[in-house]
């Protein structure tokens, strides 16, 4: 993966005018997603790791081009640009979207409180992850085990092909 974005990155930055990526800057990606490993105490490195790692290194690198190279790298490369906590706050608004609209069309009472309905909605997960890719999130399978999904009381049958809103306040 980062092979992958180098090659991008240097191809992009040549093709469209700007500074060229180095070596360098791939070693510094090295050395940022160990040391993010280490302020969580742990001895590997993990991919949310290398995520931060590659999202800070694209935004720095790209914060460094002249302007109209800048709007260039910066639309090529969004997807890198997005860390992960960003992507499940838009994956979960995205959800509660589709509950809101759901719960409308099954005729369900707005509660007042944060919860938006009392009861169950059913979501379908093929609707979401179109959604969800739709916003160039194409793996939502993190998320479902986020704490995010579950602290908004959301569940996945996975059997049904089902999320799950319950609103257990009542």
């Amino acid at each position: 993966r980062i092979a992958k974005l180098y090659s991008e990155l240097r191809r992009e930055s040549v093709s469209s005018g700007g500074i060229p990526i180095a070596v360098r800057h791939i070693e510094s990606l090295i050395r940022m997603a160990e040391a993010h490993a280490k302020m969580h105490l742990r001895e590997y490195v993990n991919s949310d790791d290398v995520d931060l790692a590659i999202s800070v290194m694209v935004d720095s690198f790209i914060s460094t081009q002249k302007f109209s190279v800048k709007r260039v790298l910066q639309k090529h490369f969004r997807s890198y640009l997005n860390f992960k906590k960003d992507s499940f706050q838009l994956l979960l608004f995205t959800l509660n979207e589709l509950v809101r609209e759901k719960a409308n069309f099954l005729g369900l009472p707005e509660s007042d409180d944060v919860d938006p309905y009392e009861g169950r909605v059913e979501v379908n997960m093929d609707d979401f992850e179109a959604k969800a890719r739709e916003l160039d999130i194409p793996e939502v399978t993190d998320f479902y085990s986020s704490n995010v999904f579950k602290s908004n009381h959301f569940t996945l049958d996975q059997t049904r092909n089902l999320i799950i809103f319950r609103n257990n306040r009542r």
